[in-house]
């Protein structure tokens, strides 16, 4: 199987060297050659044409391009400064902000320092005014059973008189 499409391939190769010694084949090989030829120097002849006639119309294009970019960078660059600018102010701003928040911060440290002082004033005054509460429900406590020692004293001290003036 395999030889016989070498053979094959062999006969055709053969018949090809036979061809080219042929003068119609010379022929055809010099016209192909030659439109193929003619091909390539027309696709040179309208690329030279497009370079040369076109040149000018696409470099009229480049030069608007150009143009339109330049203008375009321009504005960029204008937007760029306002930015830049604005940048700037709020870099300020940013710093007021934090000196101002420096600046809350130690009057939030002291109003904490003096919330905590009016809170041991507060639980001191609450305390002394329990204190003050239980002293003085232990004192009126005492008042009456001095009160009722007091009129037991004088129960006692009119049954004496009632007793001497009776003797």
């Amino acid at each position: 199987m395999f030889w016989r499409s070498t053979a094959k391939s062999r006969d055709l190769a053969d018949g090809s060297i036979l061809l080219a010694s042929q003068r119609s084949f010379r022929k055809l090989l010099l016209f192909w050659s030659l439109a193929i030829l003619a091909v390539i120097a027309t696709g040179l002849a309208i690329r030279q044409f497009e370079l040369s006639v076109l040149s000018g119309e696409r470099q009229l294009s480049f030069e608007e391009e150009i143009r339109t970019l330049k203008a375009q960078i321009a504005e960029i660059s204008a937007n760029n400064a306002v930015l830049r600018t604005e940048a700037d102010e709020l870099r300020g701003v940013i710093e007021g902000l934090k000196h101002h928040n420096g600046e809350l911060v130690a009057a939030n440290g002291q109003f904490m320092k003096a919330n905590e002082e009016l809170r041991d004033a507060l639980e001191r005054a609450s305390l002394d005014l329990e204190i003050g509460a239980v002293t003085r429900s232990e004192l009126e406590r005492q008042i009456v059973v001095l009160n009722e020692q007091l009129k037991a004293i004088k129960q006692e001290l009119e049954f004496a008189k009632a007793a001497r003036k009776n003797r």
